[in-house]
């Protein structure tokens, strides 16, 4: 009887199992930013530059990504400045002519992959990754219980859930906006478990985040995307922006929904439910998404 009734519990824990997928949108599942104008050369030279990690120069004793190369050491300052901003742009968007002249004998794999970046870009321009269909598709065949939600600092979200609607017409996407470290939804604030009762009632939620309320507090973790983390199901955040070096200084904030408390962000990037989005990856792989959230399950 004791054995019957620890299987049925356990059993009834994985009937009951929810996945809470956190989507970042732009350079997570779509290529382009709707309300910026770079071309394809520019966004493929961006996304190489945070996935190339190199010594750059002498003075560095572990490689690191070129983005983060020109923001900590080449270009250092606050984000804030617009001139400042504007040469780090142009030379990020110049990026492989840049390591073309620094690493010779490596240009040729590199422009191989730039290129190869370039035709899937311009394939799959205006239009959500496939591999997010592959992970929408791949959890409503498996019957899987899941909420997915769009996560944005950006002014997007109205062109996301207008290209949801027309793959899944029967969906109603509820809008939550995340304003100084809360969440509001139909004029109301929710609690983060209120925020997951109603992502159990749709497949997707859109939710709007402050990025003005991060960037005014030196885009501390502390002020970032609130991930609530609920351990009796799988919670999963996906963000190109993850920085999986600096705990206080990133863009999402984990918290315990029962206790309010935080959760560590190394310990969730650890284990694969915190994932930082390599895009080209994520645009070119189609299982991208099902791949990691299976490492984060297991």
């Amino acid at each position: 009887m004791t054995y019957f009734i620890a299987f049925f519990v356990l059993c009834s824990s994985a009937l009951n199992a929810h996945f809470f997928i956190h989507l970042d949108v732009n350079r997570t599942i779509i290529s382009k930013d709707c309300t910026q104008s770079y071309s394809t050369e520019d966004f493929v030279n961006l996304c190489l530059a945070k996935e190339v990690k190199k010594c750059w120069n002498s003075s560095l004793s572990e490689p690191i990504d070129f983005y983060t190369y020109v923001y900590t050491h080449l270009l250092p300052g606050s984000r804030k400045n617009r001139e400042l901003r504007k040469k780090r742009r142009d030379v990020i968007h110049n990026f492989m002519h840049l390591f073309s002249k620094q690493f010779p004998s490596e240009s040729r794999r590199l422009q191989k992959r730039y290129n190869e970046s370039i035709c899937a870009v311009e394939k799959n321009d205006s239009a959500l990754f496939p591999s997010f269909y592959e992970l929408v598709d791949h959890l409503s065949g498996h019957n899987d219980s899941f909420t997915i939600f769009f996560r944005t600092f950006g002014n997007d979200l109205d062109w996301v859930t207008q290209q949801v609607k027309s793959r899944y017409p029967e969906a109603r996407i509820p809008m939550v906006l995340s304003k100084s470290g809360c969440f509001i939804h139909e004029g109301k604030e929710i609690t983060l478990r209120e925020l997951y009762t109603l992502g159990m009632k749709h497949t997707f939620v859109a939710v709007q985040d402050d990025f003005s309320y991060w960037n005014s507090h030196n885009e501390k973790s502390s002020f970032g995307k609130i991930m609530p983390i609920d351990e009796t199901h799988t919670c999963l955040f996906f963000d190109d922006n993850i920085d999986e070096a600096n705990e206080q200084t990133n863009i999402v904030y984990p918290v315990d929904i029962h206790t309010s408390t935080p959760c560590s962000l190394f310990e969730h990037i650890h284990n694969g439910s915190i994932v930082r989005v390599n895009t080209l990856d994520a645009l070119m792989n189609e299982r991208f998404f099902i791949e990691k959230l299976h490492i984060a399950s297991n």
